[in-house]
């Protein structure tokens, strides 16, 4: 490996650092190369030059512990890497995974290595046959026990080097989990939109993943290791908007599904990725029917776009009439999908309007590729049709406002609605429109088709926030943009009174008219919008879901799953655990699957700081001796990051929830007492949406582990001092 920083071994390491090695390393490498020998079924070295390693750690500033222990340290870059290697393997996670370890790793070899300029603190790669286990030249010891969290990524990026056709390891596991472990479901869903009809899923894998790996040699933009990452999800995506598609389309008509059967005589619904540059109908994928098959037609570029929430949402802006709305923290500024659908939506319908209600300090972020900027060219080509608004938290004003760096602005409140609407179908979520969101990244998406009661609610509660928010309007030199109020009775220094009054006034009106949303043909299902904005002191979220949880907790027979993916639940709801009868079911994310991990400075203590505050919550369960009725667990997932939020509440555990909340909020204290949310309790008695719901949930269950004290007690959950302070202050981030 070529280093960016060279520094000549010590020629003789001093007494302690000797004694060191001898007390931490001689006496425990030989227990760890027999697990990972045993592990990987055939004799491994484990090896690090000391004198090389001591040289690191002196010419650094920042690698005391390394100069003091350096027999600890490599013992615990060695314990972490068996960690990451049990997972690797024991687990089951590829059934290959041995096979393409040793024949990757052909010395048999596992080293301590300076890494190159790519490594911020620690990681792995294969060089030469030997497995590298990187520390940053200038930091050597610094994230130790995460140096081999990505061990399945390094394997899959020495096996594409060296044989790009070959199907990822990451790709065969996400085929497996995401796919072939849930494809029983959705031949289920298909025999039932078809009367009973047969239906055959096919998939060819390693034909669609040399398409990919093809198509990268005529189109730079296709990258083949994220549609790895997601080729599972892809193709189950695929085949169930197809079932979602026969049940709407053909309604159950036996007239409709006659003469689909007979168009489709072989009962095969095919995934077919056609080479790059092929000409189709649509750019992200069309249905033929040819040889009594059903082929579902996409190019190596577009393989999986529309085959995600958003994708449906995306297909239904280009069909919206009369209003596209959409509430987010911000957009993504490669979003040019989105950006391009809007577009084309604007130029078909000139009857149409398109509003934006997004966050003032997000959306502003200094650069040119903030939001702003990248929604200017749609704000000059339809100054009267296209409306962006920016909401700013009034917490940060005054001084402060002024003397807050615009890195942590954020942290005084944020605009956290997540709405996404056209004509009266709606699409509620807590996922920001950033692609991360709809490939990688846990979330929660309910449709709602044809509710013109519940879009109404939703675009009204948004156009009362644009009246007391900035609307970005282009200069004149037609490259920048600049903020206007747009209130012109009232000053952005002094709306809350206003606003909190008219938003009280809302919900009186709504709830006078209608105490359902979803009402008519849907009569079986109650949805309540709960608006809290702490700054606002509206806090609605907060006395609905109390109200809601004690009259679960003082039964036996309920079970309660809650989840978030940044877990500091909020003190009050903390009490209703502690003080419940009935059972929990409580999900966080991961380290690995904090959407923080891996970030430079602060940021990269978060997610040890929410470690910190797992245990910490754990310790209050343990204290009210509820530990027998609350199941603590946390999702991980290869590749992913998790941001899922929510509870679903059964009347038992064999039955599936009646009630669900979902939305923007994050259930802790920052959504309680600095954001602005918008989020809804759904209850229903209909058997199917209940099933549903009872899906959804256990779908996140999936990638779920259970933790307690032996696990943060493991060397690679161990928590530097100096994190301390951080889960303390996390509120500043959690978005």
């Amino acid at each position: 490996m070529v280093q960016t920083v060279s520094v000549p071994p010590v020629e003789k390491l001093p007494l302690a650092a000797r004694k060191d090695i001898r007390d931490e390393f001689d006496t425990k490498i030989e227990e760890l190369t027999k697990t990972v020998s045993d592990l990987l079924k055939k004799p491994y070295k484990l090896e690090v030059n000391f004198n090389q390693f001591y040289a690191y750690a002196a010419a650094s500033s920042d690698a005391d512990w390394v100069k003091r222990c350096p027999g600890a340290a490599a013992t615990q870059y060695f314990t972490s890497f068996v960690y990451y290697l049990k997972k690797f393997t024991d687990e089951g996670e590829y059934t290959d995974a041995i096979e393409t370890f040793n024949d990757l790793v052909s010395e048999s070899r596992v080293s301590i290595e300076a890494g190159n300029s790519t490594v911020t603190y620690s990681a792995c790669s294969v060089e030469a046959g030997t497995f590298e286990i990187n520390f940053n030249p200038t930091r050597p010891g610094v994230n130790v026990d995460y140096a081999c969290s990505e061990m399945e990524k390094s394997f899959d990026e020495a096996l594409f080097a060296r044989s790009p056709e070959r199907l990822p390891m990451i790709a065969k596991r996400g085929i497996r989990d995401d796919y072939e472990n849930k494809k029983e479901d959705l031949l289920r869903k298909f025999k039932e939109a078809l009367l009973g009809a047969d239906v055959k899923l096919v998939a060819d894998y390693d034909a669609i993943w040399n398409q990919i790996v093809a198509g990268k040699k005529v189109n730079k933009d296709i990258n083949p290791q994220d549609s790895a990452r997601s080729l599972g999800s892809y193709i189950y995506s695929y085949f169930e908007g197809a079932a979602s598609q026969f049940e709407s389309k053909l309604e159950k008509d036996d007239m409709m599904v006659e003469g689909y059967t007979e168009a489709v005589s072989t009962g095969e619904i095919v995934i077919d990725v056609v080479p790059e540059g092929t000409t189709l109908k649509s750019s992200y994928g069309v249905i033929e029917i040819a040889d009594g098959k059903l082929f579902i037609k996409v190019t190596p570029k577009n393989f999986g776009t529309n085959a995600y929430y958003i994708a449906q949402d995306i297909a239904s802006i280009k069909r919206a009439r009369r209003r596209i709305f959409l509430s987010s923290l911000y957009i993504g500024h490669n979003e040019h999908e989105l950006l391009q659908a809007l577009e084309t939506a604007l130029n078909t319908n000139p009857e149409l309007h398109v509003t934006l209600q997004l966050d003032y300090f997000r959306s502003t972020r200094p650069g040119p590729d903030n939001t702003a900027v990248a929604l200017l060219p749609l704000i000059r080509a339809f100054p009267d049709r296209m409306h962006v608004n920016l909401y700013k938290s009034p917490t940060l004003s005054g001084l402060m406002a002024k003397v807050v760096p615009r890195r942590f602005d954020e942290g005084w409140g944020t605009w956290h609605a997540k709405v996404y609407g056209t004509d009266d179908d709606l699409i509620l979520s807590g996922a920001n429109l950033n692609r991360s969101y709809f490939e990688n990244r846990q979330d929660r998406y309910l449709a709602f088709r044809q509710l013109p009661h519940l879009a109404d609610y939703c675009a009204n509660f948004l156009q009362l926030f644009s009246q007391y928010s900035y609307r970005v309007k282009p200069r004149l030199d037609g490259v920048s943009y600049e903020l206007q109020w747009a209130s012109n009775h009232t000053p952005p220094t002094s709306f809350v009174p206003k606003l909190g009054q008219e938003l009280r006034d809302f919900q009186a009106k709504n709830r006078a008219t209608s105490n359902t949303l979803a009402s008519g043909s849907q009569s079986d299902v109650e949805l309540l919008p709960m608006i809290q904005s702490g700054p606002l002191a509206i806090r609605e979220e907060e006395i609905a879901l109390s109200t809601l949880l004690n009259g679960v907790i003082r039964k036996k027979a309920p079970l309660v799953d809650l989840t978030s993916g940044y877990f500091s639940l909020y003190t009050p709801y903390q009490q209703h655990v502690f003080n419940s009868l009935c059972r929990w079911r409580i999900l966080a994310a991961s380290p690995l699957a904090n959407g923080f991990y891996g970030s430079k400075g602060i940021s990269g203590r978060i997610p040890d700081g929410y470690t910190i505050l797992e245990k910490r919550f754990w310790k209050g369960v343990r204290r009210a001796g509820k530990q027998d009725l609350v199941d603590l667990r946390e999702w991980e997932r290869l590749g992913w990051t998790y941001h899922a939020k929510g509870l679903w509440i059964r009347p038992s555990a064999e039955e599936n929830p009646t009630t669900t909340v979902f939305g923007s909020t994050n259930i802790n204290s920052r959504s309680a007492n600095l954001d602005t949310e918008l989020s809804f309790i759904l209850h229903t008695d209909s058997e199917e949406l209940r099933r549903k719901i009872g899906d959804e949930v256990e779908h996140i269950w999936t990638h779920s582990k259970k933790v307690g004290e032996a696990t943060w007690a493991e060397p690679h959950r161990l928590v530097y001092y100096n994190t301390w302070g951080v889960s303390d202050n996390l509120a500043i981030k959690e978005n």
